[in-house]
């Protein structure tokens, strides 16, 4: 038996930018907080003083954003859009 996965169905582009924009949001906190949030709130101060604790932070707090509130959709056609952008960006 052979089964086919039905595509997923699309968001209206406003919430598709909207989500976007959220995931950008919180990619910027995250990054930007390693430099205001150990002088704010001390209690803190062991997370950001650690590597682990700042490499968390920085990209898995992104990373999972991105992958929540936007999905897989822009890496979908990655393959198909490499070669006309190298070719456009070296020549």
């Amino acid at each position: 038996m052979v089964t086919t996965l039905s595509p997923r169905p699309q968001l209206p582009r406003n919430r598709t930018v909207a989500r976007y924009g959220l995931a950008v949001a919180v990619l910027v906190v995250a990054v930007t907080s390693q430099y205001f949030v150990p002088s704010t709130v001390p209690p803190l101060r062991p997370v950001y003083g650690s590597l682990l604790g700042d490499v968390l932070i920085v990209y898995a707090i992104p990373i999972a954003a991105f992958a929540v509130l936007v999905g897989s959709a822009p890496l979908q056609r990655w393959r198909g859009n490499l070669e006309p952008a190298a070719a456009g960006g070296l020549g």
